[in-house]
């Protein structure tokens, strides 16, 4: 009796996971000689391991490849190619969060599979068994790092992208919330804020954009306040806020920063032509107003005006204070007395040198203090 029909037979049923009764039973149903049933189902399990065999052999090795391509162009694509495309710009959490889980994943598959083709384990295992449990587990730590890389690599070159086509106008905060995400392994967690921002382009389109701000920065703001906001003529959704210090520096290349003797020293001889743009280059904000003949920051309240030989500053109170140590650190000498009733320190001070002579005040009242400083050409 030709056997060959029923070993083809008893290997179709091998992955079914029956029994030698069972697979007894349904050959000798099937006409197969009972004595040659044991020696069927021996040969149908040895073509069976060495089918097996090569069909793992080649999937494994498949499988390998497929998920470190993955992981690598995946990578590859969510820190060189995703970042420059304009949908990205206000989905930046849930797109480094996506590529983190993704790419590591991906990884954790191809290692899994690595070498898994080779003749010792496909006759051992056949093909790895992957517990879900296991990948989560030891996904979490990288995918954590890879999502902080892909995060900071998707801000970095919305910035620059920004820092390059910025339009500026003013727009509203009308919402906002912080979003509290736990650790699971060891407790706490972190805090993850952002605002949403109403503003008109110079086209006249109204733009409400979500921005993830820091925890500190959420706490200065509130609804319905006025900020600058800078956004991308190439797309209005990447915006920045400019609502501190670093943000100006950020994305107006100034200094920001509290203004020098050597500042007011260089100033006196400015064009008015070049004023502002020297101004802006110390702290932004500065404007020109022609009815009061004068520079004026509103942002940091503070006024300029000089006439090529006389330079004149207003600015806060604390000038008053720190003024005359650095002076003397300049090089100028204290000529004038400070009044006996003086205890503020508010009266006039004079400081000299060769060249300049320079005059500090206070004005104001308890609720507003003001401090002015002149400088004149000898």
């Amino acid at each position: 009796m030709d056997n060959q029909r029923f070993i083809t037979q008893t290997k179709e049923m091998l992955p079914d996971d029956l029994s030698d009764e069972t697979l007894t039973y349904y050959l000798t149903e099937a006409g197969a000689d009972a004595d040659s049933v044991p020696g069927i189902i021996e040969t149908a399990k040895a073509e069976y391991a060495v089918e097996l065999c090569k069909i793992y052999t080649r999937k494994n090795k498949f499988s390998y490849y497929m998920w470190l391509s993955f992981s690598v162009v995946g990578f590859i694509s969510f820190l060189f190619v995703l970042p420059w495309l304009n949908f990205t710009v206000d989905r930046v959490f849930i797109c480094s969060l996506v590529g983190a889980v993704f790419c590591c994943a991906s990884g954790f598959l191809a290692w899994a599979y690595r070498k898994t083709w080779e003749p010792e384990f496909v006759q051992k295992h056949g093909r790895p068994k992957i517990q879900l449990a296991l990948l989560f587990t030891v996904c979490v730590i990288p995918s954590t790092i890879v999502y902080f890389i892909f995060s900071s690599r998707f801000d970095g070159v919305h910035e620059d992208v920004l820092k390059d086509t910025q339009v500026e106008v003013t727009g509203q905060l009308v919402d906002g919330n912080t979003v509290r995400v736990q650790r699971l392994l060891r407790g706490g967690g972190a805090d993850f804020t952002h605002v949403v921002v109403e503003f008109t382009t110079k086209e006249g389109d109204t733009q409400d954009v979500t921005k993830e701000v820091s925890a500190y920065e959420f706490k200065r703001l509130y609804k319905g306040q006025t900020v600058p906001v800078l956004y991308s003529k190439i797309n209005p959704r990447n915006i920045a806020i400019l609502i501190d210090d670093d943000s100006y520096r950020k994305f107006k290349n100034s200094s920001e920063r509290d203004f020098e003797p050597d500042d007011m020293l260089r100033l006196i001889s400015v064009k008015p032509t070049d004023m502002v743009a020297k101004l802006n280059k110390i702290t932004c904000g500065w404007v020109y107003v022609p009815q009061r003949k004068m520079w004026v920051n509103d942002r940091k309240q503070s006024a300029v005006n000089t006439d090529g030989h006389e330079f004149r500053f207003i600015g806060d109170a604390t000038y008053n204070l720190t003024y005359p140590d650095k002076l003397i650190a300049s090089g100028f000498t204290k000529t004038s007395t400070d009044g006996q009733y003086d205890l503020m320190h508010t009266g006039l001070k004079i400081f000299e040198n060769k060249q300049y002579t320079i005059n500090i005040s206070g004005i104001g009242n308890q609720e507003e203090e003001l401090s002015v400083i002149s400088v004149v050409k000898k």
